[in-house]
């Protein structure tokens, strides 16, 4: 044992049998780092969803990493699981790999609506508070108001927040127009899929 203990050649033992480093792999330096657009490609893959909709989650939630916490530090990981919702060891926060499997099969098993970037109401929520259920949310005026909303029909109902009312239209913003991304766009006066707009009211 103590010749073991004492040898600058051995490593570890597996299974009683003695493993040195020279038997061990050569791991080349020069050979290039994943990426995290490779990681997200790579994962994205294997679970057969699009990989637009991954990195776009994770790029809406944290930046790709770059902002880890959320509101309130309840929020960790790549794409913010929240803490309330889905409790996770802390040292799972930052294992990227283990975040972006668990979020693909969210996404791969119709559940990615969870995440505020795949869910216009999440999202116009997070925006302005408290809202009347989506259902409940239908046109009261024919005009736009800063602040509140304007609702499409596309496949299905969808929602965005006015930030400003131009000559030409208006800008708003939204998520899941683009699939879990979260983005600015303007609205020209008469869009068709444009079915009305909605405001707080104090009745």
């Amino acid at each position: 044992m103590n010749e073991l203990l004492t040898s600058g050649a051995f490593v570890l033992s597996l299974f009683g049998s003695p493993v040195y480093a020279s038997n061990l792999p050569i791991i080349d330096p020069n050979l290039p780092i994943e990426t995290i657009e490779q990681r997200i490609d790579r994962v994205a893959i294997a679970h057969n969803i699009a990989t637009t909709s991954l990195y776009n989650l994770a790029m809406s939630e944290s930046s790709l990493g770059k902002a880890r916490v959320g509101d309130e530090r309840k929020s960790c990981g790549i794409v913010h699981f929240h803490s309330d919702y889905y409790p996770l060891e802390n040292s799972k926060c930052n294992d990227d790999e283990y975040i972006l499997n668990r979020a693909s099969e969210m996404i791969a098993g119709g559940e990615g609506w969870k995440f505020t970037p795949g869910n216009c109401y999440a999202f116009a929520t997070a925006m302005l508070g408290r809202l009347p259920k989506m259902a409940e949310i239908i046109p009261n005026s024919t005009y736009p108001s800063v602040g509140g909303l304007v609702l499409f029909q596309y496949k299905i109902k969808h929602i965005g927040v006015v930030l400003s009312v131009e000559e030409d239209g208006f800008w708003i913003k939204e998520a899941n127009y683009e699939p879990y991304k979260i983005t600015k766009r303007f609205i020209g006066w008469g869009d068709p899929r444009v079915q009305g707009f909605w405001r707080a009211t104090s009745d």
